[in-house]
């Protein structure tokens, strides 16, 4: 499960609500960290946390995974605030463990009723499967879109239009980023918690209890559906957020004392690729890694839009054979953004990851970049030579000097949310193409790609949500890239480097002349399953 923390004091666990992640309770957490200890998990299935794996969830089966986190953090109690569906999980914590929830605030808490339980269970539905075509991004938007409209979002009549301020594209953008990402996390967890009878929970609560909600919400109605609550309970509307502010922090102050405990280390494990992340300067960088194995560590970078899950098959390929790490760049996955006024370059890149290599106790290590990924590593063999000991260029980014400055100018356009959600649609063909031309924006006889690879819908799906993602980073980044000088620094380098490709990538003939170019470069040709190329690298990478 992947948490945020911040602050000192009382622990305080914060929930957002569903299809977002903890990245919703950054305003709140920064406002409350002067007297709280801050602690805000991405619910299961949502953010970077795994699911529970299951589709049939209960409240109690969320609330446990929550007090799992506090059994791990060394929490015995905290206190809990939630959000629309958070708020939801916040009650049924209440309900469920008296003994480790000090108090409960419950803000926007739905309490469906009667039949409309029953509907709201109803549009918990499951997410349209992608489809060729990127139908399934529109209808998605289209869905964001009601929900700013209408209340509840599927009742599209005169009778529940709300007249509220609609939010901006790039308000809803995050919901639909969120969304993308939980997939059919959300179905799962919403219909978990809509099923839940609060109006009966708040009954049987036994510690205090804060139902609150904006008088200008459409939730506060259901305020009044809350008879005979227990006396722990106080159910009390405000007028605006910051009236809101003042009700809950003084609630939590008035049922919270003590501090916490300092943060404990990610854990590995076994089999599986893990989290962590690496406190630099300039923000944080999250890794992925695995160390199953003994020896020298194998670091792998991917390239601009892309995260280090762009190359799970990749580093599970290394699994077992030697310890394997992937890094975010800056920007990309769940790294920090760099600086809006940092001049991205293959230099800032490699510093940060120079930066987590050397914050992590990295020794002796081999570097594999995939695309861009590996101009990091020739970077890197100017600041950390002494312990970089081979680099593979996977599918190098090699060409001459005037088609650089056409890439750098023509492969990453803007890709900016419009009310419309035409730029879903932009980014959705545009990865449908890269697959079908290249370069994918010279549609043309002579640009086809003979042998495509994998064009079904899920895949390219999955690329285009790392795409939405981080689509600043990606653009920065693939400049970056299109715009480093490649063939003086192989002229020059003194460095066991492979080239390597597969041989339905477009870039397999760039790959094969960068060899003939540099002859004291070697060169193989990879399988299609990137899930092997870990057996074949090692005669390179254990020489």
């Amino acid at each position: 499960m992947h948490y945020r923390r911040a602050g000192s004091g009382p622990a305080l666990v914060l929930l957002h609500r569903s299809p977002r992640c903890s990245q919703d309770m950054l305003s709140l957490m920064r406002r409350l960290r002067s007297r709280f200890t801050c602690i805000a998990p991405d619910l299961p299935g949502h953010g970077l946390s795994d699911p529970l794996w299951t589709d049939a969830l209960t409240p109690s089966d969320l609330a446990a995974a929550i007090v799992e986190l506090l059994d791990t953090l060394g929490l015995d109690q905290a206190a809990v605030y939630g959000r629309h569906e958070g708020a939801t999980l916040a009650i049924a914590l209440a309900l469920d463990f008296p003994d480790r929830v000090r108090c409960a605030v419950a803000e926007s808490c739905a309490v469906p009723v009667g039949a409309e339980r029953a509907e709201w269970l109803a549009s918990c539905r499951i997410l349209p499967e992608p489809v060729w075509d990127g139908s399934h991004l529109a209808s998605l938007w289209s869905r964001m879109r009601d929900q700013a409209t209408f209340h509840p979002w599927y009742a599209r009549d005169a009778d529940h239009r709300l007249s509220i301020e609609p939010p901006s594209p790039q308000e809803m953008q995050e919901s639909v980023i969120g969304l993308l990402r939980a997939g059919d996390n959300h179905r799962i967890t919403c219909a978990a918690l809509y099923g839940m009878h609060i109006e009966e929970a708040l009954r049987r609560v036994k510690i205090p209890v804060l139902l609150t909600t904006l008088r200008s919400d459409p939730l506060a109605e259901h305020l009044a559906r809350v008879h005979e609550a227990a006396p722990s309970v106080a159910v009390q509307p405000t007028s605006g957020p910051e009236e809101a502010f003042g009700l809950i922090a003084a609630f939590l102050e008035r049922h919270t004392s003590g501090t916490s405990p300092a943060p404990v280390p990610t854990e590995p494990i076994a089999g599986r690729i893990w989290n962590d992340f690496v406190d630099l300067p300039g923000g944080q960088l999250r890794i992925r890694r695995n160390t199953d194995a003994q020896g020298r560590v194998v670091v792998i970078q991917h390239d601009a839009a892309g995260s280090s899950e762009s190359v799970d098959d990749l580093m599970m390929s290394f699994v077992g054979r030697r310890p394997v790490l992937a890094i975010d760049l800056p920007g990309h996955g769940g790294s920090t953004p760099p600086p809006p006024t940092l001049r991205v370059t293959v230099q800032t890149h490699a510093r940060a990851v120079g930066e987590a290599l050397d914050a992590l106790g990295i020794g002796d290590f081999d570097f594999v970049g995939v695309g861009g990924g590996g101009f990091v590593g020739l970077e890197l063999t100017r600041s950390h030579s002494r312990r970089l000991r081979h680099i593979v260029l996977a599918d190098p980014l090699y060409f001459p000097m005037s088609m650089q400055a056409e890439l750098r100018e023509q492969y990453a356009p803007r890709i900016e949310p419009d009310w419309y959600g035409g730029h879903l649609l932009l980014a959705w063909h545009l990865v449908r193409d890269q697959q079908l031309y290249w370069p994918w924006y010279r549609r043309t006889r002579a640009c086809i790609v003979s042998r495509p690879g994998n064009l079904d819908a899920i895949t390219l799906h999955r690329r285009v949500v790392e795409l939405l993602a981080s689509p600043q980073a990606w653009r920065a980044s693939c400049q970056a890239f299109f715009g480093y000088s490649l063939q003086p620094r192989l002229s020059r380098l003194e460095f066991p480097v492979l080239l390597c490709s597969p041989p339905l990538d477009p870039r397999l003939d760039h790959a094969m002349q960068a060899q003939r170019d540099y002859p004291q470069l070697a060169f193989m040709r990879m399988p299609e399953d990137r899930t092997q190329w870990g057996a074949k690298l090692m005669d390179f990478l254990d020489r």
